[in-house]
């Protein structure tokens, strides 16, 4: 971790990671960071590790799903890491990237010099109180109690959905809010670091141990999630009973489950923006529906679920027959999916028979169809 020195005017006092500091002291920490002094700033580099943190944390059945995968077959397990990591990354990289390059261009207009990575350096510090938040919520799942934290308890005040999601996205993101303020203010104003007291260095220290603890104590939980929820997490193998899946319908409203027993099923995961995806669609509809008087059905899944409006239209466009399904995520998971399209090919027990990653030729897709219709 980068660590923060302190100023001569500030006494003596242990070098102390940043990452507590700015929790021990948030005004503080961005004072001397803005300020310039001691080692650049790195924490936007250090944000990455931090949300590789968070996905681990906070996704534990993903992570053990993944380390699984890449134990038995890595280039798809590599695969399936960077498509999540990058999944989880994405927003909160930009955003803080975005809220840093503002700056510097305010910055730039008060005619103050400041170098534009480290105006993003010095705002990424803003994302250390998700972490912890993320932390706590995988302590909290022990006890049945999703993340963010005071989600459930909301369930019983506030009847409406969307106000209860406003209020959960406020308390998740209101700390970092509060810190990018922080941040902005001290770089914008240019504030001078205050003394470091002998208060401010007990409350460092209990910080860094509390810190510790949470850490420790959330890897912990997300270990025991794992062990006591691993039959629901591991991803589904060839030869394996096909589970329940928690699936939508393209209004956003929960669906039944496509029962597997008893049909042949062609399960295809799909998106909209996925050119492959789009020129074999036809293409599973019409195999299926020349199987259809001998029992198969084509479980189409789309991976958009929020965009539903564009699957509703793209539905429409292409003349889709099939019921659409939209996956959430934990689908994809379950079995096992890193790449679009994947199709997947269920036995009349429900047994996955056949995997399928891009787009399965006709020929190759109708003969496995045929094999298993034939099956007692």
């Amino acid at each position: 971790m980068t660590v923060i020195p302190v100023t001569p005017a500030a006494g003596s006092l242990a070098r102390v990671p940043r990452t507590l500091w700015v929790l021990a002291s948030p005004r503080q920490t961005f004072a001397e960071l803005a300020e310039g002094e001691g080692k650049a700033p790195r924490g936007y580099g250090l944000m990455f590790l931090w949300l590789l943190i968070e996905l681990v944390l906070g996704a534990p059945g993903l992570a053990a799903s993944i380390g699984s995968e890449l134990s038995r077959e890595p280039v798809h397990g590599l695969t399936h890491l960077y498509t999540a990591y990058i999944r989880h990354v994405a927003l909160p990289a930009v955003a803080m990237f975005a809220v840093g390059l503002s700056i510097y261009y305010v910055l730039r207009a008060k005619k103050a010099r400041r170098d534009l990575w480290a105006c993003v350096s010095i705002v990424s510090y803003a994302w250390v109180p998700h972490l912890v938040l993320v932390a706590v919520g995988a302590v909290l799942t022990v006890f049945n109690i999703d993340h963010p934290l005071p989600a459930p308890h909301l369930r019983t005040i506030v009847t409406d959905g969307s106000a209860r999601q406003l209020l959960t996205a406020l308390i998740e993101i209101g700390p970092v809010a509060l810190f990018v303020y922080l941040a902005t203010r001290a770089l914008v104003r240019g504030q001078a670091p205050l003394p470091i007291t002998s208060s401010d260095r007990s409350r460092t220290w209990v910080v860094a141990l509390l810190f510790a603890a949470l850490m420790v104590t959330s890897a912990a939980a997300a270990t025991r999630t794992v062990r006591d929820r691993w039959d629901t997490f591991r991803p589904v193998e060839i030869g394996e009973s096909v589970p329940t899946l928690a699936l939508l319908d393209a209004d956003g409203k929960p669906a039944k489950s496509p029962t597997f027993v008893g049909k042949v099923s062609i399960i295809d995961f799909w998106a909209t923006w996925c050119g492959p995806c789009v020129t074999s669609l036809p293409m599973l509809e019409r195999t299926a529906r020349s199987f259809e008087e001998r029992g198969v059905q084509l479980v189409s899944l789309n991976t958009e679920p929020e965009n539903l409006a564009a699957v509703r239209a793209f539905r429409v466009e292409h003349r889709l027959a099939s019921t659409v399904y939209v996956d959430t995520g934990s689908a994809g998971e379950r079995l096992h999916v890193t790449v679009l399209p994947t199709t997947f090919i269920v036995d009349k027990r429900g047994v996955l028979r056949y995997r399928h990653v891009g787009v399965v030729p006709e020929a190759v897709l109708g003969q496995e169809i045929a094999d298993l219709v034939n099956e007692p």
